[in-house]
């Protein structure tokens, strides 16, 4: 039985197998059964066994894949929505920039990063008082893992937008995540990076763009300290109330993320 088995899985497409105990399906039928979410999202098939391997391996990284997939799917509706606002607005102002703006975009949702990185470095040398095409070459050096270079972009996007608005507060929670990362450990930290800063910080951010996921992610692992994890700041004790209500923003995120 079992060499038959072993069989029968060499001859199996590897994408048809259990992909928790990589079993292959049985004579009778051609697959497993697909993960529901997948089915739902239209995306490519993952085949389970049964519940029992379904539910491990959800706990294993597949919510993780899940959840990474919604973001990227979020990322190309902004994007799509981001360049139609561009050329609306080139049509309507005929100014220059917005035109550039709206080109760089489209070279962003067609995933040309180099060519979209070189476009958006010439507008900010010509308009370096703008704030968005920081926003959004930190973007490309973002999906390019360039996270350093990402951080900087972001730090500088947050210097220019005004203080207090939507756009401040995304460009600060963005730059706070990336700051985190091990990649941008020895970069020079912003005067905001400290337990207190960063508590105050997230309550504005939180409070300007309540929608926005990095917001709430911000707010939630400020909250959080070293409850989850160690911080890359110094960060004090936490009661059981900020701990709580870090609960509260994670969920919030997480309800954002599965819209």
């Amino acid at each position: 039985m079992l060499v038959w088995i072993a069989l029968l899985g060499s001859m199996a497409e590897p994408s048809l197998l259990c992909v928790n105990c990589a079993r292959p399906p049985p004579p009778h039928r051609r697959t497993w059964g697909r993960c529901t979410v997948c089915i739902e999202r239209n995306l490519p098939s993952t085949y389970y066994c049964g519940e029992e391997c379904m539910n491990a391996h959800w706990q294993n990284g597949h919510k993780v894949y899940h959840k990474e997939q919604k973001e990227r799917a979020k990322e190309i509706r902004d994007g799509t929505a981001a360049l139609e606002a561009q050329e609306r607005e080139a049509e309507r102002t005929g100014s220059e920039l917005h035109k550039r703006s709206a080109a760089a975009v489209a070279l962003m949702a067609g995933d040309d990063h180099n060519a979209a990185a070189k476009a958006w470095r010439k507008i900010i040398t010509e308009w370096p008082d703008e704030p968005a095409p920081y926003h959004n070459l930190a973007l490309v050096m973002f999906r390019s893992g360039r996270f350093v270079e990402s951080a900087q972009m972001l730090l500088k996007a947050m210097e220019l937008f005004e203080e207090g608005t939507e756009n401040w507060a995304t460009s600060a929670a963005c730059a706070f995540h990336l700051l985190e990362l091990p990649d941008c450990v020895a970069m020079p930290k912003p005067e905001w990076w400290n337990d207190e800063a960063l508590k105050a910080l997230s309550v504005r951010a939180v409070a300007v763009a309540p929608g926005h996921h990095k917001t709430l992610a911000l707010r939630a692992r400020v909250l959080s300290g070293h409850v989850l994890g160690e911080a890359s700041w110094h960060a004090g004790p936490r009661t059981a109330a900020e701990v709580k209500e870090a609960a509260k923003w994670y969920r919030r995120d997480a309800g954002v993320l599965t819209v």
